[in-house]
């Protein structure tokens, strides 16, 4: 009778609802994810990768309210007459809900494709945007196809989050410990507000470049700048790698513990949502309305390159408390910077 083969080193455990469960020995016995031979380079490269594409959330939202301003001079009637000018900023937020939920199951199965996924629509929405039109030269039809595209856009928005910032999460752990979280909030909350900032700076410079008779001309190509920022991480998506904290950790082929999740995790996942809610609610809507309520103190009259440099001011504030912030996570950690930058 053939011996069995039983092997000397003992199963590590783990408690899962108060009972201890075996784990593969093969698992434990790997080394930690920080421990690499890859460069610094190839640590850093699928962060950026992941988490930079927010850049366009920042841009793309801040943008719309430059636009807007201009769509408002032009189409005066229609603006007045219809629902144009909620719509078209509105909407994005519609479509990024939707994306956010479609994204975080895909993600799940496989992150690299979800964030490629998100970045192709993007791109393409962002230049249909640019170019939207109306049937027979309808103004009310450009409004209309406006709104659409931005709704469509904010599906891939929406995907960033939890593909690439997720991504861009894992990715940290192979950084230094100490660094990790000024990385993850570099690509990200930093990458945010920076959209924020050049969405303002950019409709000063095309207006003051195109004059305010093409206004027509101006407001298409503030939106088309928006597809540079995916376009620029085509290749460095396509060639990312899924993260080693995904590939070691990832439930694709096990059923999700729903149950278990809500009766571990309630009461954080609350907590975060409620600042996620508070910070976007604010933010967004200070960007997306920022130059409307810029024009109306300077007056109608003021030259619109004006308007658009004193919001451009207005949202360089973002920048300080982002990077600061950043490097105070990694001195005091997370949730208590959190809790005194609040």
């Amino acid at each position: 009778m053939r011996d069995t083969i039983r092997s000397n080193k003992p199963i590590a455990t783990a408690q899962v609802d108060g009972e201890p469960q075996d784990r593969n020995p093969a698992d434990v016995d790997l080394p930690p994810v920080e421990q690499t031979t890859k460069t610094f380079w190839e640590r850093t490269s699928p962060v950026i990768a992941c988490g930079s594409g927010l850049f366009s959330d920042g841009y793309l939202n801040g943008v719309i309210g430059s636009v807007n301003t201009i769509l408002k001079g032009l189409y005066a009637h229609e603006y007045s007459t219809s629902s144009a000018q909620s719509n078209i900023t509105s909407l994005v937020f519609a479509g990024e809900v939707a994306g956010i939920i479609l994204f975080g199951y895909t993600s799940d199965l496989s992150r690299k494709w979800s964030i490629f996924a998100s970045t192709i629509i993007v791109f393409v929405f962002a230049a249909w945007a640019a170019g939207a039109y109306g049937a027979h030269d309808s103004a009310y039809g450009l409004l209309q196809a406006l709104a659409a595209y931005r709704f469509l856009l904010g599906i891939g928005i929406g995907g960033e989050y939890p593909a690439g910032s997720v991504g861009a999460a894992e990715s940290t752990g192979e950084l230094k410990v100490g660094t990790r979280n000024r990385w993850f909030i570099w690509v990200t909350n930093l990458a945010i507000d920076f959209g924020f900032v050049v969405s303002a700076f950019v409709p000063m410079v095309v207006v003051l470049a195109t004059g305010e008779n093409y206004l027509r001309a101006a407001w298409r190509i503030m939106l088309g700048i928006g597809c540079i920022p995916p376009l620029s991480l085509f290749y460095m998506r396509y060639k990312l790698q899924e993260p080693e904290a995904f590939k070691r950790n990832t439930m694709a082929k096990t059923s999700t513990p729903w149950t278990l999740i809500i009766r571990m995790y309630w009461f954080r996942m609350i907590v975060v949502a409620t600042i996620w809610f508070i910070y976007d609610y604010s933010a967004y809507a200070f960007g997306t309305y920022s130059a409307p309520n810029i024009q109306f103190v300077l007056g109608a009259n003021a030259p619109l390159w004006k308007t658009f440099g004193w919001n451009t001011v207005l949202n360089l504030f973002y920048l300080p408390g982002a990077f600061i912030g950043s490097y105070v996570s990694d001195w005091i950690g997370p949730r208590r910077a959190l809790a005194y930058g609040g």
